[in-house]
């Protein structure tokens, strides 16, 4: 990637001014640097062949988010064949309730062209467990830049607004898209 309104640390690259960003990917070949949108911020992105896979290697870890955002607005683009998978607790596209964001193909409205998988992670340690929503709210929010605690105890957050226009889109984990309390459309 290059120009501004961007920065690389750690594995995570955040955009961190409005504007346009074309990512690209490695058909087939996974990656495990992550995606995250600075609060505040209206972008369009490009996702083009973009393979994000951010799981723990030991299962009882959370691993981190693949796309996440906290407080954004975003149009996201489909070009090729994308995937986004997060680790533990964490939606595959992380939503949070003040962020937006609609999803088109490159091809414009309505193409089936472009597709994303995505899968939010889950697991059953504890009581409840640890869920993410395929597209949408996320269990855990450490990777997001949220406080997500009430009480001294973690609670589920609310999925944003989540709109689909274009691509072709195969969401799993708690639920495929939305939160336990919210909508999608």
């Amino acid at each position: 990637m290059s120009g501004n309104g961007w920065e690389f640390d750690g594995n995570r690259l955040t955009l961190t001014e409005n504007g346009s960003f074309h990512i690209i990917g490695e058909e087939l070949i996974s990656t495990k640097n992550r995606i995250h949108v600075a609060t505040g911020k209206k972008v369009d992105v490009l996702l083009d062949n973009v393979n994000i896979d951010v799981t723990a290697e030991d299962s009882r870890d959370n691993g981190l988010c693949a796309f996440g955002t906290a407080g954004a607005e975003i149009d996201l683009f489909l070009k090729g064949t994308n995937s986004l998978t997060s680790g533990r607790g964490y939606a595959g596209l992380a939503v949070s309730a003040d962020t937006s964001i609609t999803i088109n193909s490159v091809d414009g409205l309505g193409s089936e062209n472009g597709v994303l998988y995505v899968v939010g992670g889950c697991s059953f340690y504890g009581p409840w467990g640890d869920l993410g929503a395929g597209i949408g709210a996320s269990y855990n929010t450490d990777d997001l830049g949220l406080d997500n605690n009430t009480n001294g105890r973690r609670t589920a957050f609310t999925a944003g607004k989540i709109t689909i226009n274009g691509g072709t889109i195969s969401a799993h984990g708690e639920v495929g898209i939305g939160s336990r309390s919210g909508s999608s459309q």
